[in-house]
């Protein structure tokens, strides 16, 4: 199972749609093929792959990526925290999420907002941190409240 909890880079849950939504799903075109048009060429994807594993990360952002990812380790709420693997993917995700918001550079607020996705998923609680937190989400928020955040 722990090998399992690193296989995906992150986790998002898109929750469920509103009544309205839900009544639009039941009374449309579900289960008929629906025609798709392409947003973006093969190459725009390359172009914006390009573009990210360019954004530039300096060692203080580096640093913090790994002192979250230690903390994970280090926690009495955890029995696993997340692996080197997890480092690699907190650095890439903050490096695409830098790139959405505009910049060719990463700051530790990008570390922070994308944290919770990527290695919440990650972390295997012990009977602590089930009981003071339930679920591994609200356990990485208070491992990133508790990991102080560079200031240069």
């Amino acid at each position: 199972p722990e090998a399992q909890m690193d296989r995906f880079m992150m986790k998002i849950s898109i929750g469920y749609p509103d009544p309205g939504e839900e009544m639009q799903l039941l009374g449309g075109n579900y289960g008929k093929a629906v025609k798709l048009e392409p947003v973006m060429t093969l190459d725009d994807v390359m172009e914006l792959r390009r573009q990210a594993e360019a954004v530039r990360v300096n060692d203080s952002v580096k640093r913090y990526i790994i002192g979250i990812v230690t903390a994970t380790r280090e926690s009495e709420y955890t029995l696993l925290g997340a692996s080197p693997r997890g480092s690699l993917a907190l650095y890439s995700a903050a490096k695409s999420l830098a790139l959405i918001n505009g910049r060719d550079y990463a700051v530790p607020e990008d570390v922070r907002d994308i944290a919770c996705e990527v290695l919440a998923h990650r972390l295997m609680l012990s009977p602590k941190g089930k009981s003071t937190f339930g679920i591994s989400v609200a356990a990485m928020r208070y491992i990133l409240e508790n990991t102080p955040v560079p200031t240069e």
